[in-house]
């Protein structure tokens, strides 16, 4: 941006980007303007308050670690099918070890 193109936007010979107004617009007010989901948002010192059914609030450092939290919740997801695995592979094999024991007796019991 230079100053040329500051006094072109306030000449009104260019358009003033939406960018542009929209960093104006919260820095006037801490609530940018903005429709459909993000309408109501506003930041208070470094947290950003959305109002979701109720105000959540999220800090500047947490944005950078959404990353890790997407695959943090991937990895439980993954960690919850698997121990689901095993119980039922674990209760399968208990079931047919009683079975073959009782089985085992039984021929035992004949021919022994």
């Amino acid at each position: 941006m230079t100053l040329s193109t500051v006094q072109a936007w306030k000449a009104g010979k260019a358009p003033v980007p939406v960018v542009c107004v929209k960093y104006l617009e919260l820095l006037d007010s801490n609530e940018p303007r903005c429709a459909g989901v993000w309408n109501g948002t506003r930041a208070e010192g470094s947290r950003l308050i959305v109002p979701a059914g109720y105000q959540v609030g999220i800090e500047y450092a947490e944005i950078e670690r959404l990353a890790d939290y997407r695959r943090l919740f991937h990895l439980r997801t993954m960690q919850t099918d698997l121990i689901e695995r095993l119980m039922i592979e674990r209760d399968f094999y208990r079931d047919n070890c009683h079975r073959q024991a009782r089985f085992g007796l039984m021929v035992n019991s004949l021919f022994g």
